[in-house]
C-alpha cells in the first residue's frame, strides 16, 4: 500500500518541501510516480523516523543515507558510525567544558585593560 506526498507528510510531521528535499538527496529510496505524482510507500513513515533519531543523535545526511543504504546489515554500520560520533561528541564536550572554564573565570576579570588582562595574555588562559 501507498500514500500521496500529503499523507506522508502528516503521518511523518514534515512539510511537503522537506520530504521533496529527503526524496531528491536519496533518503528515502525510490519512489512511484503515478500520474506524475509520488507514492510513497508506508514503511516510508519508519524511515523518517528513523531520519528523525539519526539527526537528532548528530548524523550528517550523508551518515543517514549510508545508513539506510545498508538495509539488513545496517546494524554494524550503525556501530561504526555511532563510534565515530561518540569520538566527536566526547571532543566537542571537553572543548565546551573548557570554554565554560575560561567564562566563570572571564566573569570574575576586573582588569582595567583587556590588553593586560592575564585571561588574554597568559596562552594557557587565552586559549579555553
Amino acid at each position: 500500500m501507498t500514500v500521496r506526498i500529503g499523507q506522508f507528510a502528516k503521518a511523518s510531521g514534515r512539510s511537503q518541501s522537506a520530504i521533496r528535499y529527503y526524496e531528491a538527496v536519496g533518503l528515502l529510496g525510490e519512489v512511484d510516480r503515478v500520474g506524475g505524482r509520488r507514492d510513497f510507500p508506508e514503511s516510508a513513515v519508519a524511515t523518517m523516523r528513523v531520519i528523525d533519531v539519526a539527526k537528532a543523535a548528530g548524523f550528517s545526511l550523508a551518515e543517514i543515507r549510508e545508513l539506510l543504504a545498508e538495509g539488513s546489515r545496517a546494524s554494524s554500520t550503525l556501530a561504526r558510525l555511532a563510534t565515530t560520533k561518540a569520538g566527536e561528541v566526547a571532543a566537542d564536550i571537553a572543548d565546551l567544558q573548557a570554554r565554560h572554564r575560561w567564562l566563570r573565570i572571564a566573569s570574575g576579570c576586573e582588569c582595567a585593560e583587556l590588553t593586560e588582562c592575564g585571561l588574554f595574555l597568559d596562552p594557557v588562559c587565552a586559549s579555553p
